[in-house]
């Protein structure tokens, strides 16, 4: 008879068509323990997108490679394929539950794709879900991920060489569990000091790195927790309910906001989206921000996106970034999972009325 870690293995590989399966603390350890097994830092250089999760840089930067960041397509908010990117890594996020362009993986076979589903599992492209494209796989079931059960992360892979190798750091790491709830707090504050800086734009040597301090590398010392095995595996056979129940509430959200003149909807990419969020661009920043204090001094969560990485590290290598500087500065995500509240829905719906009729009044 299975146990609850087998079943969970079982429906990862049946989700994202990889044949091993190595369960980690957070998809920050994932990526970590991933850089350190395939064991390329001779040659140095990780392809990421200009914008994704700083937790990737981190990952990254611990695990002794560089970055180079190259700019994001406009209408997806993902890494553009662009004929001029070097040989070696390329981490491929499927931005805000947003798929690639499908021909980045048909035409990059002399690169080693590591698939970034953190924010996309459950999503498809011509009928194979993402997860299966890469050579590996990361996945996180981290807080506001689709899959979410407070922490934890996964690696997928078809490579049993790999996969051996994967296991052997995995149990090089030490648990740091005692720094848990300190680390959440810095960790969840973070997008926060990071939209003050880019809305004042002030500090000349501004360095994420040094806000979260010595610390940072704490953040992929954790081991996989057995005790989240019964809500993981709850949350993954419950994934395509959800999506269903997702893509109901996007098109809601799509046909409210898309009334109002002050906001752009041509990124929009819903070709097969998993309905993580709902995304959309203001044409002015200040509005923006201002929508964006008008409803979180109301409780409700609304993101903005992932800074691009030069903006908080000055050190970085850019190859191009003018789309995802442009996209930064005036896109905003509604996280749809709790607007399956009725009462969260209505009251987010009631809220961005009142704000936009104000706005448009005047």
């Amino acid at each position: 008879m299975l146990n609850d870690k087998s079943r969970i293995n079982r429906l990862l590989r049946e989700t994202v068509h990889k044949e091993y399966i190595v369960l980690t603390g957070r998809g920050t350890t994932a990526l970590y323990i991933l850089l350190n097994a395939l064991n390329q830092k001779d040659k140095q250089k990780i392809i990421v997108p200009n914008m994704i999760c700083h937790s990737v840089m981190l990952a990254i930067k611990y695990a002794g490679y560089r970055a180079i960041c190259t700019d994001i397509e406009k209408e997806s908010f993902n890494i553009a394929l662009n004929d001029n990117l070097p040989d070696g890594i390329i981490i491929v996020a499927h931005l805000f539950g947003y798929p690639v362009n499908i021909d980045l993986f048909n035409t990059r076979k002399e690169n080693i794709i590591i698939e970034d589903v953190a924010q996309s599992i459950g999503g498809m492209i011509n009928g194979k879900p993402l997860g299966s494209f890469g050579y590996t796989t990361l996945l996180s079931f981290g807080t506001q991920k689709p899959i979410s059960v407070g922490q934890g992360g996964a690696i997928a892979t078809n490579d049993r060489d790999l996969y051996h190798e994967l296991i052997k750091e995995n149990k090089l790491l030490n648990n740091c569990s005692a720094y848990q709830s300190r680390l959440q707090h810095i960790y969840k504050n973070i997008n926060y000091l990071l939209e003050d800086y880019y809305e004042n734009n002030k500090q000349a040597n501004f360095n994420y790195y040094n806000i979260v301090g010595q610390i940072c590398k704490e953040l992929f010392l954790f081991h996989y927790d057995e005790a989240y095995n019964a809500k993981l595996l709850s949350a993954l056979k419950n994934m395509k309910g959800l999506s269903k129940s997702h893509f109901t509430i996007y098109n809601k959200l799509k046909s409210h906001f898309n009334k109002f003149p002050v906001i752009l909807a041509e990124y929009q990419n819903e070709q097969n989206c998993n309905w993580f969020y709902f995304s959309f661009l203001f044409e002015d920043f200040q509005i923006k921000m201002s929508f964006l204090r008008y409803m979180r001094k109301n409780m409700i969560h609304i993101s903005t996106c992932y800074l691009p990485v030069d903006y908080w590290d000055h050190t970085i290598e850019i190859h191009s970034s003018k789309h995802s500087k442009k996209v930064a500065r005036y896109i905003v995500n509604i996280h749809i999972s709790p607007c399956r509240d009725k009462n969260y829905l209505q009251k987010l719906l009631w809220l961005s009325d009142h704000f936009f009729l104000g706005i448009l009044g005047k």
